[in-house]
């Protein structure tokens, strides 16, 4: 019977390799004992799978990846796949293990070097959160200043993240930060710049060193947002995707209102990230939506529709929350608050035409009968109280 502990498993493992390498061992023992030591790595191997999950390092959360191949995050120059069978890479010590929140690849025994080890961007993230700083360009982890360079004199000529010493000649600088890397820490990574496209609506790839290839990468795929009316209201009139994306984010807010209190089983799903239809963020993008802004507008738009259709026309329920101009009594038209060509109440959020609504100098019939009851309402109760 087979141990279920891996120290007992290790020194069995241990007694069995050193019975094989015994010369005068007969061909049929061998075998044997070969097979026995298989039944061990074959159990060490699923004791090990059962507990995928490492400890932390400087705030990854590694399990273990031996399926893709690229190249390990801590030596960079050795490929990070082994062709070898995964119990004889594990004997090894070369196993490989990826973090769970960012893109940090590395062998399990190139993290002993730890101060090779990028910091987890997630960690970083927490911590400013912890401390009350927004995810937007009040984060001090986003640089929002194009390239803000201050020259390798005022790193003493050494590289920013390992303290070596490094010449004018072969410094690199990361176009993210500005700061000059050695060859092991700037491993000539291409990125988009956040602050060249803010400020820019430049989205081409520029050189960045190792550490902050990780942070923008953990920007790309995370909803780290960036609000665009704050840090650059000219792109709305520069970028007409960008003003159309917000009409589209404006109405897809008002539909979701009725989605969200429509209690048919068959309504349609809201396939985009939340802060797409938040009125409070409607502002608000990812780096990857900026980037991709045009498939973004795409997606949106199919969701306009399909959220327009339920609500106009296939959920009696929805339609029975629209309404009917007071103004022109038009019993033909049914308006929405997201349909063109309507006028709001700001009071009571009545919905007009917008030519009915400004015929009558914004006069809402609504707010006026309101208005008339309450005041019979308080005639009424100052006649009793007189009584």
């Amino acid at each position: 019977e087979l141990p279920n502990n891996q120290v007992q498993l290790q020194r069995e493992i241990s007694q069995y390799m050193k019975l094989i390498r015994v010369q005068n061992t007969d061909e049929e023992t061998k075998m044997r004992l070969i097979k026995r030591l298989c039944d061990l790595r074959v159990k060490q191997s699923e004791l090990s799978d059962e507990n995928d999950e490492l400890s932390r390092v400087c705030g990854h959360l590694f399990r273990r990846d031996d399926e893709r191949e690229t190249l390990c995050s801590v030596c960079f120059r050795k490929p990070r796949f082994i062709p070898l069978p995964p119990l004889l890479r594990r004997t090894l010590n070369q196993c490989v293990v990826a973090c769970s929140y960012c893109d940090f690849f590395a062998h399990q025994s190139c993290l002993k070097n730890k101060k090779r080890v990028i910091q987890c961007p997630k960690g970083l993230f927490t911590d400013a959160e912890a401390e009350g700083c927004p995810q937007n360009k009040y984060n001090p982890l986003l640089i929002l200043k194009i390239c803000p360079e201050t020259g390798l004199a005022s790193q003493d000529f050494k590289c920013f993240d390992c303290n070596e010493s490094i010449q004018i000649n072969n410094a690199l600088k990361c176009d993210y930060n500005g700061k000059y890397y050695c060859e092991n820490c700037h491993s000539s990574n291409m990125s988009v710049i956040p602050a060249r496209v803010i400020h820019n609506w430049d989205f081409e790839q520029r050189l960045i060193s190792n550490k902050s290839m990780f942070l923008l990468n953990y920007i790309k795929s995370k909803p780290v947002l960036f609000d665009i009316l704050e840090l650059n209201s000219m792109l709305y009139g520069l970028v007409e995707e960008l003003c159309h994306i917000k009409r589209i984010r404006q109405e897809l807010c008002l539909m979701v209102k009725y989605i969200k209190i429509c209690k048919q089983p068959s309504k349609p799903k809201l396939s985009v990230a939340t802060h797409l239809f938040d009125e409070e963020k409607i502002n608000c993008y990812s780096l990857n939506e900026l980037t991709n802004v045009r498939e973004l507008q795409i997606q949106l738009l199919k969701l306009h529709q399909t959220l327009l259709v339920h609500i106009t026309k296939d959920c009696e329920s929805c339609k029975g929350k629209g309404f009917y101009c007071e103004l022109c009594r038009d019993r033909q038209d049914l308006l929405f608050p997201f349909s063109s060509n309507i006028a709001n109440c700001q009071k009571c959020s009545a919905v007009y035409h917008k030519n009915c609504y400004h015929r009558k100098s914004k006069c809402c019939p609504r707010c006026k009968r309101l208005c008339e009851k309450e005041s019979q309402i308080n005639g009424e109760e100052s006649l009793n109280v007189a009584d």
